[in-house]
């Protein structure tokens, strides 16, 4: 048996991540491949890697040297070792870079959890679709995601309370009559603002 690991390039919601297999099944991904993704600096792993959230998850191997490597068809690749994340810390970085408003990482996020959710309702109905419909479907859900938090950027009000929320009501009259934008503003507005608008 090898005891190279395997290489392989996935497309997530349009962004390129290379991925190893290794000789023990366990799926990871370079450290740079991991901030590349959510447009990160390096730095920002090196700090995660050694935080008290990255050290207590279940799966803590979080330094790992990805041995030379081989293509999905066996073919030789690079002669060197790659620094290395099994990618429950590769999300759990995603995640906690979400939590601090990576506009990039919430929307990576959104769209790979609701990917597996669809996925598991694809199968409990029996539902075939190809990996292209797939990442098609996340591709738009992670642009759906961006384009409405920015939305939200641009109609940032300082006033609070009320008034605040009144400027976002009006402006989403105005957008729900374009069905381009519609869909996503409803679907905030009601998040948001789930109760009825006093006057």
């Amino acid at each position: 048996m090898s005891d190279k690991a395997k290489r392989a390039i996935i497309t997530v919601a349009g962004i390129e991540v290379e991925v190893f297999q290794l000789v023990d099944l366990r799926y990871v991904m370079s450290q740079a491949q991991a901030v590349k993704a959510i447009d990160e600096k390096e730095s920002l792993i090196r700090q995660f890697l050694t935080s008290k959230q990255a050290k207590y998850l279940p799966s803590n191997d979080y330094r790992i040297d990805i041995p030379t490597v081989n293509d999905t068809k066996g073919r030789g690749g690079n002669n060197r070792n790659i620094m290395g994340l099994t990618i429950t810390i590769a999300s759990t970085f995603w995640l906690s870079r979400a939590m601090k408003d990576n506009p990039k990482a919430e929307a990576l996020m959104y769209a790979l959890a609701l990917e597996a959710l669809d996925r598991r309702c694809d199968t409990v109905f029996e539902v075939v679709k190809t990996e292209a419909q797939y990442e098609q479907q996340t591709l738009s859900a992670y642009e759906e995601y961006r384009q409405s938090r920015e939305y939200l950027i641009t109609i940032k009000n300082p006033a609070t309370g009320s008034n605040r929320e009144k400027t976002f009501r009006r402006q989403l009259s105005l957008e729900q009559r374009k069905t381009s934008e519609g869909r996503y503003l409803s679907l905030i507005s009601t998040i948001l603002f789930p109760f009825p608008l006093l006057n």
